[in-house]
């Protein structure tokens, strides 16, 4: 298996949140486990802000139970 940034050579685990956001926006949500994670792992922690154009913006969509099929 070939290294990646999730899973570096040196077996090292990150911890890698993602938030997509519109150019125009003026805040980012963090949940308080990804807080927690921030704090207690600043080293295995990444968040990455992620640009979204206006034009590929679409309604987003909401799963109650992403567990069920």
């Amino acid at each position: 298996m070939a290294s990646s940034p999730a899973f570096p050579a040196e077996g090292r685990l990150r911890f890698i949140e993602v938030k997509g956001r519109i150019h125009s926006a003026t805040s980012v949500i963090v949940a308080k486990n990804e807080s927690l994670t921030a704090l207690n792992k600043p080293d295995a922690f990444i968040l990455a802000l992620v640009e979204v154009p206006p034009a590929e913006c679409a309604e987003g969509r909401r799963f109650r139970d992403r567990h069920r099929r």
